[in-house]
């Protein structure tokens, strides 16, 4: 759930998200799509990178540091695939 994330993108755009999640609250904003603070995210040490599949730049500056990386359509997909995404999640 929620209290594995260690990182997220601002939560200024999900007020829903943070209204089910509130704990969300305190989890530090590393960044997102192709603006992720690289150097801050290195300190958190994430077991796995949730990223956009629009972000390939900033996927490939990830997956050369080593972190495993998942991708996610990020608003690009249809309700098939955003449904094999929550049940990967």
């Amino acid at each position: 759930g929620a209290a594995r994330i260690i990182g997220h993108p601002s939560m200024d755009r999900f007020p829903l998200l943070l209204k089910i999640f509130p704990e969300l609250i305190d989890k530090p904003d590393a960044g997102s799509f192709n603006n992720v603070n690289i150097e801050f995210a290195m300190t958190l040490k994430p077991d796995l990178v949730v990223a956009s599949v629009t972000s390939a730049n900033m996927n490939e500056k990830i997956k050369h540091l080593g972190f495993p990386l998942v991708t996610v359509g990020t608003g690009r997909t249809n309700v098939e695939l955003l449904l094999q995404e929550f049940a990967m999640m």
